[in-house]
C-alpha cells in the first residue's frame, strides 16, 4: 500500500488513483492497489504524462508546530472526543453540528478555522496516510472549489503521527483568501482542520494555525 506517486505514474495508474475518487478515500486506495497489483510488468511511460500536483515532505514539521504566543486555552469536546488549543484573546470559539466539531473566528475577520469530521467506510492506519492519500484529498479540494489555485500539499510526520496538509488560494467573498486543510486520519474518522486566512494577515495568522493544528488531538488513538 505504501506506493509513491511516482511508481503510480510509472505503472500507468494515475488514472485508476482519479476514476476511484468517488468511491471515498479508503475505497480509492485499495482499488488503486488491486488495480496496479494486477497489471504484471509496467509499459513504458508515456512521454507526456498528465501534469499534477506534487506531493512534498519538507525537512521540518513547520506546518505543524506550536508557538509560545499568543497565549492558547484548550477547547475539549466531550462528544466528539477531540481537545485543540485556541487563542485565548480576540478568538471565539463555537461549537458545530455534525459534520463541523467547532468553528473559531478571529474577531476582526483575518481568520477563520473550522475542524469538521467524516466517516471513513474502514479504518485508514498511519502507515496509509501517504502521497497518494494526499493527492486524493487535493482532488478533493479541486473537484469542490474548481477557482482554487497554487496549490501546495505536503504531508508532515509528527512523532508516530502523519498528517496532509494542503494549502491554496481562493477568491473569497471579501477578496482573496489563502486556505490550508490539515488531513488527520484517526481510525475510521477522517477529520479535517481548515484555517482561512487574509493574504496580508498571513505572517499573523499562519503561526497559529499551525499552532492549532499541532495541538490538536484524539485522546486515545
Amino acid at each position: 500500500m505504501q506506493w509513491p506517486l511516482e511508481m503510480f505514474r510509472r505503472h500507468q495508474c494515475w488514472a485508476l488513483v482519479k476514476s476511484a475518487l468517488t468511491l471515498g478515500v479508503v475505497t480509492a486506495l485499495a482499488v488503486t492497489s488491486q488495480g496496479c497489483a494486477s497489471r504484471g510488468t509496467p509499459a513504458d511511460p508515456p512521454t507526456e504524462p498528465p501534469v499534477e500536483e506534487e506531493v512534498t515532505t519538507p525537512s521540518g514539521p513547520a506546518w505543524l508546530t506550536r508557538t509560545a504566543e499568543p497565549d492558547f486555552v484548550p477547547l475539549s469536546d466531550p462528544a466528539g472526543g477531540v481537545s485543540i488549543e485556541y487563542p485565548k484573546e480576540h478568538w471565539q470559539s463555537v461549537p458545530g453540528s455534525s459534520p463541523t466539531v467547532a468553528t473559531f473566528t478571529q474577531e476582526a475577520g483575518e481568520a477563520t478555522v473550522v475542524l469538521s469530521q467524516t466517516q471513513l467506510n474502514q479504518a485508514l492506519q498511519p502507515e496509509e496516510v501517504t502521497d497518494v492519500f494526499g493527492q486524493i484529498e487535493a482532488e478533493t479540494i479541486k473537484e469542490r472549489e474548481p477557482n482554487a489555485s497554487d496549490f501546495d500539499t505536503r504531508l508532515l510526520e509528527d512523532g508516530s503521527r502523519r498528517v496532509v496538509a494542503i494549502q491554496y488560494q481562493r477568491p473569497g467573498s471579501q477578496g482573496p483568501e489563502v486556505v490550508r486543510q490539515y488531513s488527520f486520519p484517526v481510525a475510521q474518522t477522517l477529520y479535517r482542520l481548515t484555517c482561512v486566512m487574509k493574504p496580508d494577515k498571513l505572517q499573523e495568522q499562519e503561526p497559529i494555525c499551525a499552532h492549532m493544528a499541532a495541538s490538536f488531538t484524539v485522546p486515545g488513538s
